[in-house]
């Protein structure tokens, strides 16, 4: 439930919500952070768990170290900031952008960063599709002028 949260940068409450009346039942707790480790989503874990902790005072048990991190307690105090301020404001996350500093924190090994800004910057979306309709058998071309057409929209943002 945490990586599908991270997943959307724990854009409601009703995800931290969601968490911590999961954390009530029986579980083992030990097994879950070595799947976490096993997984490399170890930070996602601790993030929800920090959250679910913080924002609605679900009760964790004392083995747990994500307390002392100071890495997670940052990004946890940056998410319900940012939840908060949405939910005053009334404002819907927008997900439409594929990159975001947030995804790239709380991914646990600097491969699986690299990994994921190799995919926002290389791999095509619809968007990229529409914008250079070429046949079926050149469509690896999408690829090509991804990373261009990024670049491109960035400059004219910047001297518009």
């Amino acid at each position: 439930m945490s990586v599908h949260a991270c997943k959307h940068g724990w854009a409601n409450l009703e995800a931290v919500a969601n968490l911590s009346e999961l954390l009530k039942r029986d579980y083992d707790l030990d097994k879950i952070v070595d799947l976490a480790s096993k997984w490399q989503c170890k930070k996602m874990l601790h993030l929800g768990l920090y959250l679910s902790h913080k924002l609605l005072g679900t009760r964790m048990p004392g083995n747990l170290q994500f307390y002392k991190n100071s890495v997670i307690s940052e990004i946890g105090n940056n998410v319900s900031a940012v939840m908060f301020k949405n939910l005053i404001e009334l404002k819907v996350k927008d997900t439409a952008n594929r990159f975001s500093f947030f995804h790239l924190n709380v991914r646990d090994s600097f491969i699986d960063k690299f990994q994921y800004a190799f995919r926002v910057i290389f791999r095509p979306t619809y968007k990229d599709w529409l914008c250079c309709a070429v046949p079926g058998s050149f469509g690896f071309i999408h690829y090509v002028i991804r990373p261009f057409r990024l670049i491109y929209i960035q400059l004219s943002k910047l001297y518009a």
